[in-house]
Order: structure tokens, then sequence, then C-alpha cells
């Protein structure tokens, strides 16, 4: 069998070996989120115990921030098959997601993602990113210093209005009472609450994952806070099955969050890795050292040399 170029790089690398189908590429990408952040515990092929008391396997998981929060990380090397990642895929994940539920959740792939993929990743709030090999022209020596601006922006929900239909009244008050009859209490609501829209459609959506869908849909760049209108007529905001409250629109309040620019850069040094959608900035870069200071033990945990 064909063998990956992230098999080739672990091997010169991590000075590691295994014989378990693919799971080089998870231990680089286990590696290089420890490189991210040198203080949480990163364990690599771990198997948790979801909700069904049925054990997952997961390829990365992360403990950061004193082991309270916690991220699953899902690793594809299809670089023999040069396939993007498909929906199947996201979805399968996000099955194991629902039954841990934890803080965050990313897959990792060295290509693409198909279009239905990302959608659908965007909607269950699973992120994906990318980390490949740093690739050399042909002609062209390696890298021995790059420098990067980083600017990155995004949208950022601020407030939401659910403006009732006809006589239906204050949507608000109807909320409140139907939050604390399920026990739900007052505070904001999270992905897991049973607060739904009922579309005319049929569809029945969790409503921050409706918020979210129309949040990211062709956002408004401009600088300062943004009002988006979104029409539901016919539809119905219900907590649990207690009976839908008739809307006409919901108000959708946003701002576009830039980050400051950030100039990043590094001298005598060979590039290994690039890295998109990891961390804090857009696009990082990963050099060999990064990875040769770092090991994986015998229990899976990442380790300094």
């Amino acid at each position: 069998m064909a063998r990956s170029r992230y098999d080739e790089l672990h091997d010169r690398l991590a000075a590691a070996s295994t014989s378990k189908a693919g799971t080089r590429y998870e231990r680089l990408a286990a590696i290089v989120l420890k490189v991210f952040n040198e203080q949480a515990t990163v364990i690599h092929d771990l198997r948790l115990l979801g909700e069904s008391d049925v054990k997952h396997q997961i390829d990365v998981s992360i403990e950061a921030d004193g082991k309270t929060r916690r991220v699953l990380v899902e690793c594809k090397d299809f670089d023999v098959s040069g396939d993007p990642v498909g929906l199947g895929i996201i979805r399968d994940f996000f099955g194991v997601v629902s039954g841990v539920r934890p803080d965050e959740a990313f897959v990792i792939t060295c290509n693409e993602f198909t279009a239905d993929a990302r959608k659908f990743a965007a909607a269950k709030g699973i992120k994906l990113a990318t980390l490949r090999e740093h690739e050399v022209p042909e002609g062209h020596a390696r890298v021995s210093r790059v420098e990067m601006t980083i600017n990155a922006s995004w949208p950022e929900a601020r407030g939401v209005r659910f403006i009732p239909d006809g006589a239906a009244g204050d949507v608000g008050t109807r909320l409140a009472a139907d939050r604390l009859a399920a026990g739900l209490g007052r505070s904001s609501t999270s992905m897991w609450d049973p607060i739904f829209v009922n579309l005319p459609s049929g569809r029945r959506v969790q409503v921050n994952e409706f918020l979210t869908e129309h949040l990211n849909d062709k956002p408004d760049s401009t600088p300062g806070l943004q009002e988006k209108v979104i029409p539901m007529v016919g539809a119905t905001l219900e907590v649990e099955q207690r009976g839908g409250i008739p809307l006409s629109s919901i108000v959708l309040t946003y701002e576009m969050v830039t980050s400051e620019p950030m100039v990043t850069s590094w001298a005598v040094r060979v590039a290994a890795l690039i890295a998109q959608g990891l961390g804090d900035a857009a696009n990082l870069v990963i050099y060999e050292d990064d990875v040769r200071r770092f090991t994986i033990d015998d229990e899976g945990e990442v380790v300094p040399v």
C-alpha cells in the first residue's frame, strides 16, 4: 500500500514507529496541537465514554485551562487518495460529539472539505482545519525565513429579538415561562437546550443552530453593530413540546470583530507543515524543530523529548 507523505514526515521528525494505519498523521496533528499550547494535556488515541455508555475512539483529545475545557479532534489523512473530507465523515463525528459533549470539536485533514461537509459542520458547531506539508516549488530551496501579516475577521452575535406574529403577545414573557416550566431557568440558551424553531417547511431546528446558520450567511462586513432581519411568517418558537409561539420575524444583532494585524517572523528554520483554522491565527507555520521537541509516550500523551 502506498505511503502517505505524512507517514514519511512523521518517521523523519517524530522518531516513533507504529504499524496502525493512519495514526502517523494523527500523531503529527497531536504534536502540532501541543506546539500551539504547551500547557495543555494532549492525548493521542483516547477512548471516551459517551452518554449512551458506548466508548468512542478519539484521534486526539486536549484538556486545557486547568483541565476545564475538553477539545476533541478527528484526523483524516487522505493524502494518497487526494479525496476531500465529505459530509458522511462530519456527520459520523457529530454523533461522537453529541455523546461526549466537548467544549470544542475539530476535524483536521491534509486536503479539503466538500461544500456539504462545510455547511453541516458550521451548523453543528464543528470547526474545520487543514494541516498539510509545507511544499517547496520545484527549483526552489526550503524556506529559511518567513514573515506574515495576519488579520482575521468574523461575525459575533450581540443580541436577538423575537418579533411576535399578530396577537401572539410578548414572546419574552411566554418564552421565560416555558423555560422555567422545562427546568431551564433564565440563563442564556446553549446548543443543548430543547428550544426549537418550527419552520413552515416542516423543519424543526434548535434555535442556536438556526441563528448560527443565518449569522454566517453572508454577514455585512461594515464596521459597527449590524441588524439582520430574518422573516419568520408561518414559523413558531417552541420550548420542548409546550406549544409554538407564532413569529413574524427575528432580528439578529451582530458585529464584525477584526483582530489586530499581527506580523510573525521566523528565521533560519525549516518549515515542515502549514496549519489553517487552528489557533488564533488564520495560517501558521510549524517548523521541523517544533515537531522534534515532542514525542508521544506509551499512554498516548504528547510530552517533551
